[in-house]
């Protein structure tokens, strides 16, 4: 009987232990040990211990889309953290690669492209080229100097030319096509028939006027005119000594009175008026023309019936105009009772002028009232 109770007192025991009746299900299942210790709803503390929740970087710790947060000023592109202000690779924005210009390399400055070229090149649409030589452009007055910078279709000079002028007698290059005081520029001076006579003795204030005067003007000019007269007319205007011509650089070629007179046959060299005349003003004109010129005059030299020499200009405007025109100039140039003479070549000198120009000579042209100038600027 004794070993039965003693069996029957461990069990009560061993119940009361457990702190709960027997039959406690919830009891009966925390004391087996399978639902809580296998990760059972209430075991919470379980699931931390082995990695979730909070403490291993679950819900609340979850990665970022691109891979997590990179440092301050840089960028995430990819799998990499990126500066975008100096990446070549990303310049700016992610996957933005800097392209090299052809002969140099390609940085990423605060973020933007940058082409580098070497030393002394600079980067041309995508081509390191030579840049900052000196450079000029432009003749003359017009020159400008500069250096070499890129342009659209490789380097050019980065001046601009100046802009061209009217030639004047000056020993400059006014108009800027690289010759200097070139063409016909007049230059109207003040002289003297005492002074004249020294170049040619037959023009004297009692001549006045006629072929030794031409020779004596084109003598002057020639040595006094210096780049800017190798020849001349008048005289344009005169008084007592005084005597006023007109000065030019033209061309001085040699004709003869035999093709003068092929022009105009009064021009024949055989007389007075086959030297200096009206006819020949008109055939020393048509002579000229007829070589590319625009209008001509003298003889300024001549051996008759033979040579005679002639200038002959490119920039001479000829002007179309009449004798009753040329009146209100000088009254004496009227077509009857001159047609030609001192009086009419201060006539159309004043008529020149008055429309602009330095001088001017002639007739080149006439018939009836109508007559043909030329004037030439300074």
């Amino acid at each position: 009987m004794l070993r039965p109770l003693a069996c029957l007192a461990l069990v009560l025991a061993l119940a009361c232990a457990g702190g709960g009746a027997p039959d406690d299900p919830d009891r009966r299942r925390d004391a087996g040990g399978t639902r809580d210790a296998g990760g059972g709803v209430d075991a919470g503390s379980v699931r931390d211990a082995g990695g979730g929740g909070d403490a291993g970087g679950g819900v609340d710790a979850a990665p970022a889309p691109d891979g997590g947060a990179c440092p301050d000023g840089l960028t995430r592109c990819g799998g990499a953290c990126l500066d975008l202000t100096s990446e070549p690779s990303s310049c700016g924005v992610c996957g933005r690669a800097c392209i090299a210009p052809t002969g140099g390399t390609a940085e990423c400055r605060s973020g933007s492209c940058v082409g580098v070229c070497p030393d002394g090149q600079t980067d041309c649409s995508g081509t390191c080229r030579a840049t900052g030589q000196s450079c000029a452009v432009g003749e003359g007055l017009c020159r400008r100097e500069g250096v070499t910078i890129c342009a659209p279709d490789g380097t050019t000079c980065g001046v601009t030319p100046g802009a061209p002028g009217a030639e004047v007698c000056s020993g400059a290059d006014e108009d800027c096509d690289g010759e200097v005081d070139e063409g016909t520029r007049a230059t109207v001076r003040g002289t003297s028939y005492t002074a004249l006579s020294a170049r040619h003795p037959g023009c004297t204030a009692a001549t006045r006027f006629g072929p030794d005067c031409n020779a004596a003007i084109h003598r002057e000019c020639d040595a006094v005119g210096g780049a800017c007269g190798n020849s001349g007319f008048g005289p344009v205007e005169n008084a007592g000594d005084s005597a006023t011509t007109v000065c030019a650089e033209v061309d001085v070629l040699e004709s003869s009175f035999a093709q003068l007179s092929a022009e105009l046959g009064p021009c024949d060299g055989a007389s007075a008026e086959g030297i200096h005349s009206a006819a020949c003003n008109a055939a020393i004109h048509r002579w000229c023309r007829g070589r590319g010129y625009v209008s001509g005059f003298g003889p300024l030299e001549h051996a008759a019936p033979g040579a005679a020499f002639v200038a002959c200009t490119r920039l001479a405007s000829v002007m179309g105009t009449s004798y009753t025109a040329l009146s209100t100039h000088h009254p004496s140039c009227d077509g009857s009772s001159e047609r030609f003479g001192r009086n009419c070549n201060a006539a159309i000198h004043r008529f020149c002028r008055s429309m602009g120009f330095a001088s001017g000579f002639g007739p080149v042209e006439n018939s009836g009232d109508t007559a043909f100038v030329a004037c030439v600027s300074d």
